[in-house]
């Protein structure tokens, strides 16, 4: 963690004023936790150790929950870019070289989203702003998986995803749809942020998945919940956090490859 400041224009700020209190504390908590060139590893678990280390001492489901909210919340306002480089998942704070004055910044330990390293580079934004491409096709079979898991843990197999109404729905609309796109088609279950999903599902495997495998996936790990889930992306997120093995495991038997 790192001194930083804060200029009074963060507290008038239109973009700021948008933002939900606890979001803009978590940017200002990342400000503390990136490098002196504005880049940090997007790992929930270590930004809420940093971060809110007490908190997550207390209340480790609702931190890590509420974290990965506000940072994706943070996400598509545009003030944090997130991205893959050089095999990490990292996370940069946008108009990073407007928000901090360093004058003698560290040399960075991992590239900004354009490629450069240092503090004093300039930063080419079009590299990392521009909009995300409408998902034009997913593909139309999925495996056969674990649907409701039998009898919860029983052993018993359950039916091909795709059969449930819900889930082929939503294969249909993402497919045959050229404008929703699947972060709409996503956000009606319950999901907010298709790509940080993904990369926390992926990061938990240890392998990469598409985004299509994230949604149909994350929608069939809410099932196995006992009560509602009405933000199935946190709640995916901290099973991941506090339960990895067992998300591997129900992965591993929903078979979801795509063919």
């Amino acid at each position: 963690m790192r001194i930083r400041s804060t200029k009074p224009e963060f507290w008038r700020s239109k973009t700021i004023a948008q933002l939900e209190w606890d979001v803009r504390l978590v940017l200002k908590g990342l400000e503390s936790y990136v490098d002196d060139n504005g880049v940090g590893k997007d790992d929930i678990a270590l930004i809420a150790a940093d971060v809110f280390p007490r908190d997550l001492s207390r209340h480790p489901r609702d931190t890590l929950a509420r974290l990965s909210e506000a940072i994706s919340s943070l996400h598509q306002a545009g003030l944090i870019a997130r991205y893959e480089a050089e095999g990490e998942e990292l996370l940069y704070i946008d108009k990073w070289k407007d928000l901090q004055r360093i004058d003698k910044p560290a040399k960075g330990r991992f590239p900004r989203p354009d490629g450069t390293f240092d503090y004093s580079d300039p930063v080419n934004r079009e590299a990392y702003r521009r909009a995300p491409e409408v998902l034009a096709r997913v593909p139309e079979k999925v495996a056969p998986g674990t649907g409701e898991q039998g009898n919860r843990g029983t052993g018993e197999q359950g039916n091909d995803i795709t059969h449930d109404p819900s889930v082929a729905y939503l294969l249909n609309r993402a497919s045959n749809s050229e404008s929703d796109g699947l972060d709409e088609v996503a956000a009606e279950v319950g999901i907010r942020d298709v790509e940080d999903l993904r990369k926390v599902l992926s990061g938990t495997l240890g392998h990469s998945i598409t985004s299509t495998e994230a949604v149909v996936f994350a929608q069939e790990i809410g099932k196995l919940s006992l009560t509602p889930v009405g933000n199935l992306t946190g709640y995916v997120v901290t099973s991941c956090q506090t339960n990895p093995d067992q998300v591997r495991a129900w992965f591993a038997e929903a078979d979801m490859g795509v063919a």
